[in-house]
């Protein structure tokens, strides 16, 4: 991260700051590079997923970096980052972002729809995500912000981790930064010999690692309005953190116990 260069823009005044390195996959995503300056304003925000309301969200920031295997295996791995602004599709006037339990409910209900629906069909109904996973609360930063993952399980479905990284822009609107984590499974020679299975050349732990890092370097300065809503949301508030624990959500019927 020593040579990583710096991004920094502002959003409604807001300015943020952090290293991250140069795009460098093969994969075909389209990178995106933040504009200096955002405006809060709705017509910059698309749904967040196409054909599924709840959450808009506009993109800042998109790029991915390989792993490679051993020598001759080329990439094995790829961590891909996506930063949004994103806010709910219908907001709540009387809640506030900046206030820690409505902070939570924000990222729960995100969480819910990104993953809720992603139940097993074959193994009694099991989620194929558990989120949030590893909760950690940052508190290094001007205002509330958090890190954690959603783990996909891999009885089910695959192998993949997203780290994420949120913390509020302003009453109704969120910064999310994203980190998907995942490896290619490709098999060399026979599918029956589980020693070929090439998902065991590659170490989560430089990626993860890579993800921590570029976390690490951020730097946030809130703009005087977002301070005013700041305080506004923490009047009279006698405990003003995040919970330090936050359990993995169940959805609907599903089963939230990892499958053995």
């Amino acid at each position: 991260m020593r040579w990583a260069p710096w991004l920094q823009f502002s959003v409604n005044g807001t300015e943020i700051k952090l290293k991250v390195p140069r795009h460098n996959a093969r994969s075909p995503m389209e990178t995106d590079y933040p504009k200096r300056r955002y405006t809060l304003d709705w017509r910059i925000f698309e749904k967040y997923r196409m054909g599924k309301d709840g959450w808009r969200g506009c993109s800042l920031i998109a790029r991915a970096w390989d792993f490679n295997g051993a020598w001759f295996i080329g990439s094995r791995a790829e961590v891909s980052m996506y930063a949004n602004i994103i806010t709910p599709s219908e907001v709540n006037e009387g809640l506030s972002f900046f206030h820690p339990r409505a902070f939570e409910s924000g990222i729960a209900s995100f969480m819910t729809y990104l993953y809720g629906n992603d139940i097993s069909q074959y193994k009694k109904g099991v989620q194929k995500w558990f989120a949030p996973m590893n909760w950690q609360p940052l508190l290094l930063h001007p205002c509330i912000a958090v890190q954690f993952d959603a783990v996909e399980n891999a009885e089910v479905a695959g192998d993949r981790t997203e780290r994420y990284l949120f913390f509020p822009l302003s009453d109704h609107h969120l910064l999310k930064v994203e980190f998907s984590i995942s490896r290619n499974n490709v098999w060399i020679g026979s599918n029956s010999d589980p020693e070929r299975d090439t998902s065991k050349w590659i170490n989560n732990a430089p990626m993860e690692q890579l993800a921590s890092d570029i976390i690490n370097t951020l730097q946030i300065t809130l703009s005087p309005e977002a301070k005013q809503q700041q305080e506004k949301a923490l009047a009279g508030l006698a405990d003003t953190a995040l919970v330090k624990e936050f359990s993995p959500i169940k959805w609907g019927n599903a089963s939230n116990e990892i499958v053995k």
